[in-house]
């Protein structure tokens, strides 16, 4: 199968059948659109694919098996986290089937992709030196260290839900001592003001200075990541890895952390 089919369905599938279709909203797209990006990555890192050779002949019941397991196992993604991206992934084999008939047997093929098992248990909640470990793992000495400890101090200061700190815009921060406060919108795009301490605040308006130096329009994301040159959204997925990363350094000298998975879609 020509690759040039499989990325002009993949534009028809974000950009058409999901919005006027289906009607699903902009973030539940943008989820489906990391899912592709995810195991594009995943392609070129564990297949040596460069994107002009990634096609349907290479997208089949191996490549998605070990595609969930790399979400495991090197993303750090939780089960439930594996079992929605499989989803997204059938999602758009079922919509090629639709749209070409020589892609049905591809689509059958993915459909046998088991879920992984999703634990009953709840996760044990986290003490206050596991806390502290885990936001003094980051350190300060690079770029990326004052942003993920400023990401891990403002989610736990806040009580916030992962997304609810990815959905933040800059303006919906004030920094100012003594009344720091986060707006954070949550499920039902319910919004809420949330205090946060000064510390909080004194790392949050460093980040802010790092991150937005030319003073950005204020629904610009506050965290982001940068993919050919534009900032995006950070994913659940990459905040996942990135508290995997450090929960691993600060481990050693606070055996009680767990490893983290971010559940909370």
């Amino acid at each position: 199968m020509a690759p040039d089919n499989f990325f002009a369905l993949v534009r028809s599938w974000l950009t058409v059948h999901l919005p006027r279709s289906r009607r699903l909203s902009p973030h539940t797209i943008r989820s489906y659109k990391t899912t592709l990006n995810l195991l594009l990555d995943y392609l070129r890192e564990s297949h040596g694919l460069t994107l002009e050779q990634v096609g349907f002949d290479q997208i089949d019941h191996a490549a998605i098996t070990g595609f969930t397991l790399w979400l495991a196992e090197t993303r750090n993604a939780g089960p439930a986290t594996v079992n929605q991206r499989l989803a997204a992934i059938k999602s758009f084999l079922a919509f090629c089937a639709g749209e070409d008939p020589a892609l049905v047997a591809r689509w059958l093929e993915i459909k046998q992709v088991r879920p992984a098992r999703v634990p009953t248990r709840p996760p044990d909640a986290l003490s206050m030196p596991a806390v502290e470990a885990l936001i003094a793992a980051p350190g300060q000495d690079t770029r990326r260290n004052v942003r993920d400890t400023t990401l891990i101090l403002l989610t736990f200061d806040a009580a916030a839900r992962v997304q609810e700190i990815l959905d933040l815009a800059v303006g919906d921060s004030d920094t100012t001592p003594g009344r720091g406060t986060v707006t954070l919108t949550g499920k039902g795009h319910k919004t809420r003001v949330v205090p946060i301490m000064d510390k909080t605040s004194r790392h949050l308006h460093q980040y802010t200075a790092l991150f937005h130096p030319e003073r950005p329009a204020p629904d610009a994301l506050l965290f982001y990541t940068t993919r050919a040159g534009r900032h995006q959204q950070m994913s659940q997925d990459n905040v996942s890895y990135l508290l995997g990363k450090h929960a691993a350094t600060a481990r050693p000298t606070c055996p009680q952390i767990p490893a983290f998975r971010v559940r909370d879609r």
